[in-house]
């Protein structure tokens, strides 16, 4: 996988004479709860179906790199009811978040890494993320994608390019905010994370990880792989293996 050098993080790239915008890590869960800080409870008007004891809190058990994630609880108001979570990034607050900016060059993915439970107590569980424009009246939320409930961590992704409104793609943030299948060439902060199921009929955890935007093509490439080595570090273990045959 291509890799992105730290330093080349906090400015646009040039590949083939074409602008990229550079990529950002917003969350990565490892140290805090970064930017998702706010309780499910209580956090936005527009959460509805869940109830106390529901919460999101930092851990130290699961993680798709580094050493930790967030653990979101989700507990339903009553057996089979719908439920919808917006868990706010910043409190929702623009000023609190970390702002990309879009341009008319290459933009990149956005998106986040989750796992969930095999087959949790929910119909059906989605996951989007809503990103807030600079200027009022460009707000894009992506298209809701389908969370894999088989307990291994998925990357769920978007491209900031696609003004298709397919799966990759823009547009409204059902029942909280109408948005467009096109995403303005303006600054943008994340809003929220938002959940969704259509019945959720027990107590049901997500784990959150690595939110972030790549400059260009998947976020994938900017996961760190736990447990590569490096070719130095091979080549070496195999010089080692080969003095122990002589």
């Amino acid at each position: 996988m291509r890799r992105i050098h730290a330093a080349c993080l906090g400015a646009a790239l040039m590949v083939g004479g074409l602008t990229t915008q550079a990529a950002t890590i917003f969350d990565t869960f490892n140290v805090n709860e970064g930017h998702f800080t706010s309780s499910p409870i209580g956090g936005s008007g527009s959460t509805n179906g869940i109830t106390a004891p529901s919460d999101a809190t930092r851990v130290t058990t699961e993680a798709v790199e580094g050493a930790g994630s967030q653990q979101i609880d989700l507990i339903p108001t009553s057996a089979g009811n719908s439920m919808r979570l917006r868990h706010l990034s910043g409190a929702g607050t623009p000023a609190n978040n970390t702002a990309f900016t879009t341009s008319s060059g290459v933009d990149g993915w956005i998106g986040l890494s989750l796992t969930t439970p095999c087959s949790p107590p929910a119909s059906t569980l989605t996951v989007q993320i809503w990103i807030e424009g600079a200027t009022a009246g460009n707000d894009n939320g992506s298209v809701p994608k389908t969370i894999i409930a088989d307990g291994n961590w998925h990357l769920y992704e978007w491209n900031l390019d696609d003004n298709t409104g397919g799966a990759d793609g823009w547009g409204s943030v059902a029942g909280i905010v109408t948005g467009s299948p096109t995403v303005a060439d303006i600054s943008h902060t994340i809003d929220s994370v938002i959940f969704r199921s259509t019945a959720l009929n027990g107590n049901t955890t997500i784990f959150m990880d690595y939110v972030a935007k790549s400059d260009s093509g998947t976020v994938a490439a900017l996961i760190p792989e736990p447990g590569m080595l490096s070719l130095a570090a091979i080549g070496a273990m195999g010089l080692m293996s080969r003095r122990r045959k002589a």
